[in-house]
């Protein structure tokens, strides 16, 4: 298990969630079952990619997970689009996104999304996966 520094997480949630993710990115996310994940790309009306995200679905929540760096800036510019949708966007940026061997477990991590074709699972980390992560950070130094 590593951590991907370069990676974070936001949580779509609500009954419209998946219908706006539909309306607004490339992949066919009301294709997802509980726990598929897959790749998409957030574009503007000329086809302009502004940023690919992996989009997991676990019920009705809808994680996704995307260049630290840009994520801000696309659900800034997708909370433009909700109007009257009822959806909410979490920023899960206190969450730390793990990459994971399947051979590995994640068990305390929120969110394990493992896109068809790749060897490595995303893991977004609840608090006892970061608790985890200290305690082996201490131990090494």
């Amino acid at each position: 298990m590593i951590r991907l520094r370069y990676l974070s997480a936001v949580r779509f949630s609500g009954p419209d969630a998946g219908a706006f993710l539909q309306a607004q990115l490339t992949a066919d996310i009301s294709a997802l079952d509980d726990r598929q994940a897959t790749f998409a790309a957030y574009c503007s009306p000329q086809g302009k990619v502004f940023g690919l995200l992996l989009i997991g679905r676990q019920k009705d929540n809808f994680m996704v997970i995307g260049s630290a760096q840009l994520l801000p800036s696309i659900v800034q510019r997708l909370r433009i689009y909700i109007f009257r949708s009822k959806v909410e966007i979490e920023a899960m940026d206190t969450l730390p996104v793990y990459g994971v061997w399947p051979s590995h477990s994640a068990k305390p991590a929120i969110a394990l999304l493992a896109p068809p074709g790749l060897a490595l699972q995303y893991a977004i980390a609840g608090e006892d996966m970061q608790r985890s992560e200290e305690h082996t950070s201490e131990l090494q130094s």
